[in-house]
């Protein structure tokens, strides 16, 4: 977080968290971020072999029809949330394009899925159809959930979001932002939401009970409790200060 990237906010500082989030995505094959493209080629490959080994090799003509049919199955199950349709949409015309190996197709697939577009005009140029929805500072929260929706339909056990420099919250007066008074001590607050985790540094007065910071992170809580429509489990881990 800075005071450019902020949980809530206007003027793309709600968005710019989370291209900031996309960028540092990680994977075991990316550990340095970066990961979008290999997250979604080791879906695609997946499906490929599948494919082949059910004796349909990339040479059959029906070879095409059958890979999309199989990446529509997968992607289906993401229509109903908010902004799922869209973002299926998007997801299967990337893996339309990895099979007919247009890559330009594939950047612009990327650009929307990391919120990169704006305004709906651009996208709908860039990617040759029209998008009922662009990703910004009204609902990055949704597609979050998405994505960590989709990291399980592609074999992963969920999303895990870790959210630092929490000390910035304290800068911005408005409270409904969620402030948190205080240095960071190397404490993690988890809010464990079904399949994907946010993870918050905080202070170590919270683990002494302090109502202030209690309070606080309990308004972050109820945030995202309300955006995400699931319960939340919470608990605190201290990873040494």
């Amino acid at each position: 977080l800075s005071p450019e990237r902020r949980l809530t906010g206007g003027s793309g500082a709600g968005l710019a968290t989370y291209k900031e989030l996309m960028i540092n995505l990680a994977s075991k094959a990316s550990p340095e971020g970066g990961a979008l493209p290999t997250v979604l080629s080791r879906h695609y490959t997946k499906l490929r072999t599948e494919l082949i080994e059910e004796g349909i090799m990339p040479e059959d003509p029906a070879f095409e029809s059958k890979l999309k049919a199989k990446v529509y199955v997968t992607l289906s199950e993401l229509e109903g949330d908010v902004g799922g349709f869209d973002f299926a949409r998007v997801l299967g015309e990337y893996y339309t394009a990895s099979i007919t190996e247009n890559s330009e197709k594939k950047s612009a697939c990327l650009r929307w899925l990391r919120g990169e577009f704006s305004p709906k005009t651009e996208a709908k140029n860039a990617l040759g159809f029209s998008v009922s929805c662009i990703i910004d500072d009204d609902n990055w929260y949704s597609f979050i959930k998405l994505f960590a929706l989709l990291c399980e339909k592609l074999g992963y056990s969920g999303l895990i979001l870790f959210i630092d420099e929490c000390v910035n919250l304290y800068k911005i007066s408005n409270r409904i932002c969620c402030c948190i008074p205080g240095k960071i001590h190397g404490i993690c607050f988890l809010v464990v939401l079904c399949n994907y985790v946010y993870a918050f540094p905080i202070t170590r007065c919270y683990v002494n009970g302090c109502p202030v910071c209690r309070l606080d992170v309990e308004m972050i809580c109820t945030k995202f409790k309300g955006i995400g429509g699931i319960g939340r489990k919470p608990c605190t881990v201290c990873v040494s200060a």
